[in-house]
Order: structure tokens, then C-alpha cells, then sequence
């Protein structure tokens, strides 16, 4: 696998660079405002700065320090944006460890590391605008969030250039981006304002492999703005197993569980009112759906505060 290295010097740092192809479309012929499409391009730009180099380093265990967005090339006669993201690494020694991961990751039968990890970003890019897409429907039924989620999960699953599962894709970009989702939502919007405005939308990849990372009937409905600066974090699971840890069977108070995998110590469970309480004591793990509801730590990452129960599996 050919992998070239550059090198680059910002404030009198050195940096090892790997550069990655990367191309943005929009898929609408009307006259679009130029302040427009560069409200659209910056915010595209924002998210990438801001949440890919932690979405590649969590996917791929690497340790990319900041990634830069560059224009290659604005092609006349369309709304084809083809950039350079130049992916950073504080030295040699955690650019030879990217190469490695990069290998085990892709496998050996894939020569092309390139080409490759311009998919890897590709999916990863839109699978953030998905979720964030998914954000700024908050308000909007629950189905409908969920379709968005499933879209793009179909996307990822049906390429399969590369061993990678779209509800894992999916799993780290939520991780990423649960404790900022305002300024997800926000900058997704942005994105998807020109396409919104003219009945298009936005793809991602070369002719061969272009993406659609949300449905053009949900982007023509998704709101300029939402307010979530108030929601808790949370993740929903569904037809799960949940490990009763400690019960009350005189009250919803006091009872405990965990879940593997996602809630690896006990936390508190939560409970609706109407349910059988001697029922759930008498089982030391049943199948539910539930809501996990976050802290989330000054490090970014996410520690479990409670279980939800919402309901049962209809099965």
C-alpha cells in the first residue's frame, strides 16, 4: 500500500501530513447566492475541523492531531467543490503507527491506501452530516430521526470496498459530537441551506463513489435552526438486553442495572410507572427497549447516568 508523507511547519512546529481527496456536491442547476455557498462550504469546513480528526482516531485508533480543509479545484459549470484535507501528526513516529492501523484496518489485499482512506472519510463525513441531519429533527417524530440514521447506515454497509460497520460509524460519530450537538445542528443546517433552498442536496465522493448521506425528501424538511441547548444526553437502544442488578418490589425507586458492552458498571434504572414490578424482579435480565441518559466527562467522553426503560419489544 503506497502512502506518501509530506511535511508541513505551522508556528514553528514541524508536522508529518498525509493528504486525502475529498470531493463536495451539490446537485442543483438554479443560480445560487455566493454568500450562500460559502456559509454552506465554511460550515462543512467547521465540522470537519472540529469532529473528524477525533471520529478517524476513535474508528481507526490513530492519533491525528488536526486536519485542514484545502480547495484543489472549483469546477466552472457546476457546483463541484474537489478538496485536499491534509490529515497531522506531531511526528514520524505516530505517522508510521497511522500507516500500520491504516493496513490492519483495510487489510492487506488492499494495495491502494490512498483511495481507501479517501472512502474512510467520505463515509465518516457522512455519517456526521447524517446524525447532525438527525439533530436538527429533534423535534420531529421519532421515525423520522431514526430513518435518517438508518439511511446513511445502509449507505456505509453497502460499500464493501472497505470492512466498515455503518452502525459502529454511526455508535462514534453520536460519541463525538453528543456533547456539542448545538454546534452540529447548526453547522449541518448550514450546509444543507443552499440545497434546501433550491430542492437539491448534497453528495459526496467521485462519480464512481458518491454518497447521498441524507434522502433529498428529508433535506428539503429540515429546519434553519433548533434549540438544543437544554436536551439531555442521550442514546436509545432497542430490543436489548438489560441486567437487573438490584429491585424494589414495593416501589419504581431503587432499582439498578447494567448492560454490556454500554453500561458496564451498575447505574440507576429508571422505570415507568404502569409496569409489574414482581415481574421484572423475577428476572435477572430481560429484553427491552431503553434511553441511556449521559454525563459527559471534561475530557469529552461519555460516562452512563441512568437506563430508561421505555417499553418492551413488541415480539
Amino acid at each position: 500500500m503506497m502512502i506518501t508523507k509530506s511535511f508541513s511547519v505551522v508556528d514553528e512546529k514541524e508536522y508529518s501530513v498525509f493528504s486525502v481527496k475529498h470531493e463536495f456536491r451539490y446537485t442543483f442547476d438554479e443560480p445560487v447566492l455566493v454568500a450562500d455557498l460559502i456559509t454552506s462550504l465554511k460550515a462543512y469546513e467547521t465540522l470537519t475541523s472540529s469532529y473528524l480528526p477525533a471520529i478517524l482516531n476513535n474508528l481507526l485508533e490513530v492519533k491525528i492531531q488536526k486536519i485542514q480543509v484545502a480547495v484543489s479545484e472549483i469546477e466552472r459549470g457546476s457546483f463541484l467543490e474537489k478538496l485536499i484535507f491534509n490529515l497531522f501528526f506531531k511526528d514520524e513516529a505516530a505517522f508510521n503507527e497511522f500507516c500500520l492501523k491504516i493496513r490492519k484496518f483495510l487489510g492487506t489485499e488492499n494495495q491502494d491506501g490512498n483511495i481507501n482512506m479517501s472512502r474512510i472519510i467520505m463515509l465518516a463525513m457522512g455519517t456526521l452530516l447524517g446524525v447532525g441531519a438527525g439533530y436538527l429533527l429533534f423535534q420531529s417524530p421519532q421515525e423520522k430521526q431514526q430513518a435518517v440514521t438508518n439511511n446513511i447506515i445502509t449507505v456505509i454497509n453497502a460499500d464493501d470496498s472497505i470492512r466498515l460497520d455503518g452502525e459502529h460509524l454511526v455508535q462514534v460519530v453520536k460519541e463525538v459530537t453528543g456533547g456539542s450537538k448545538q454546534k452540529t445542528a447548526d453547522n449541518v443546517a448550514k450546509v444543507y441551506a443552499p440545497a434546501n433552498k433550491n430542492n437539491g442536496n448534497v453528495i459526496l465522493g467521485a462519480d464512481d463513489t458518491r454518497i447521498e448521506p441524507v434522502a433529498q425528501e428529508t433535506v428539503v424538511t429540515l429546519p434553519k435552526e433548533v434549540d438544543l441547548r437544554n436536551t439531555p444526553l442521550t442514546e436509545d437502544y432497542d430490543d436489548i438486553d438489560v441486567q437487573i442488578r438490584a429491585t424494589d418490589r414495593d416501589k419504581n425507586t431503587g432499582w439498578y442495572a447494567v448492560i454490556d458492552q454500554i453500561v458496564p458498571s451498575r447505574v440507576r434504572l429508571e422505570l415507568p410507572d404502569d409496569i409489574d414490578l414482581n415481574m421484572l424482579a423475577n428476572n435477572a435480565t430481560i429484553r427491552a427497549n431503553v434511553t441511556i441518559e449521559y454525563d459527559l466527562k471534561k475530557n469529552g467522553s461519555r460516562k452512563p447516568k441512568k437506563v430508561i426503560l421505555t417499553s418492551f419489544p413488541s415480539n
